[in-house]
């Protein structure tokens, strides 16, 4: 906003409504009004950059929803249970649960907490080993279903590894 107001109140008020200079007639000089057009232009340069990656990351956002959309439908296919724990053996993600864990346990616990305490400690055992060694753990966890049957289960536990090369889940 160029005028030959110089009044606080003024400015203050073309700034709310979106002015992002206020210049004062009295007070312009060529070096002012050179450095004011270098940030204006410079403002613009950025606001297309920032408009080009906010484009990019919402197409980025619409391709990861379709490819989780995809996951979840495969996965609910798949007759096996299928979970993600992090490295202290929280819940991140689940197909669904196997009968020996009770249905109500949400993402976010520590999955062995929720199995019979044999089998707990069974999984955690097992879980530190993968993490520690980069390696799949395959074992077997016998536990009672809830209609008292036993049962046992072939647990595989396949370390993933993050951009880092550190095991995350």
């Amino acid at each position: 906003v160029l005028t030959a107001q110089a009044n606080p109140g003024f400015a203050q008020d073309a700034i709310s409504h979106g002015a992002q200079d206020i210049l004062v007639l009295d007070t312009l000089n060529p070096s002012m009004l050179e450095r004011i057009v270098c940030y204006a232009l410079e403002r613009q340069r950025q606001a297309a950059v920032l408009h080009k990656t906010v484009s990019h990351l919402h197409r980025r956002d619409r391709e990861l929803r379709a490819i989780n959309a995809r996951l979840e439908a495969i996965l609910g296919a798949v007759p096996l249970a299928v979970v993600e724990l992090d490295r202290q053996g929280v819940l991140c993600m689940v197909s669904r649960l196997p009968q020996f864990v009770p249905a109500n346990t949400a993402i976010g616990t520590r999955l062995s907490d929720a199995m019979p305490i044999e089998a707990g400690a069974r999984l955690q055992w097992h879980l530190h080993r993968a993490v520690l060694h980069h390696s799949p753990e395959r074992f077997e966890i016998d536990s009672v279903w809830p209609d008292g049957r036993r049962g046992t289960w072939v647990v595989d536990l396949a370390p993933s590894n993050g951009p880092d090369g550190v095991v995350e889940s």
